[in-house]
């Protein structure tokens, strides 16, 4: 005996956080199968990208400031410098200005690289690390 049971369209609801559901059947013997749906796989290797990321920039110590980053300070997790944060965060992405919160910065992190992945560029010491 099969049940299927549907999955949610997320495609056409406009959500800042989606819902993300899997297709489940239930075969016989009570068995339970799920099929993990490719939005869910992408937001998987984001998250890893994006921990990975914060452990490289600042061994995810949320206080961290590196003073002389290149000649002007970074801050957080993912070490943005205040001109970044600003532009992408808080004006493109509609983020809350916190520079210091852990969480803003890897909602804006991301943003950016759902938006472009090549944007990985502001990681660019730490992506070539990670990647290897």
């Amino acid at each position: 005996m099969y049940l299927l049971l549907p999955t949610l369209d997320t495609a056409s609801t406009k959500q800042a956080d989606p819902v993300f559901m899997s297709e489940l059947t239930i075969i016989e013997n009570n068995s339970l199968v799920a099929m993990i749906s490719p939005v869910i796989e992408e937001k998987l290797v984001y998250d890893a990208l994006i921990a990975k990321l914060c452990h490289c920039e600042s061994t995810s110590d949320p206080t961290k400031i590196n003073q002389n980053d290149m000649g002007s300070p970074s801050y957080g997790i993912l070490q943005f410098k205040v001109p970044t944060f600003y532009n992408f965060c808080v004006v493109k992405y509609g983020l809350a200005n916190d520079l210091m919160n852990p969480d803003v910065q890897k909602k804006c992190a991301d943003e950016m690289l759902k938006e472009d992945f090549d944007n990985v560029w502001n990681w660019a010491n730490c992506w070539n690390k990670i990647r290897n």
